[in-house]
Parts: structure tokens; sequence; C-alpha cells
């Protein structure tokens, strides 16, 4: 059992040293101009835009 462990470990260890994944923030400035937007302001925009479309129909 703790040949099994040790060798797991290894391969995974091997497997993270190669990087096989691509990083996950690929520019790293991308947090900088990220900009969250509240809900209230995201509701009210998608109450204003339903209200339109039943508005047409």
């Amino acid at each position: 059992m703790h040949k099994d462990h040790k060798h797991k470990k290894a391969t995974t260890a091997d497997i993270q040293s190669r990087e096989l994944r691509q990083p996950k923030r690929v520019d790293p400035r991308a947090r900088e101009r990220f900009k969250t937007r509240p809900y209230a302001l995201e509701y009210a925009e998608m109450v204003r835009k339903a209200g339109t479309d039943e508005s047409n129909n």
C-alpha cells in the first residue's frame, strides 16, 4: 500500500512539474480589468429588458 501511494505521489509530482495544463489566468492583468457589477444593477437591467421584450409582443 505504501509503495502505491509513493508511486502515485511521484507520478503526480512529475505531471505537475511538466505543467501540461494551461494556467488558469493567462493574462496577469485580467483581475485588475475585471469589474463586478452589483446584483441590483444587473437585476434592474434584466427587468427592463424583459419589460421591453413583452411590450414588443
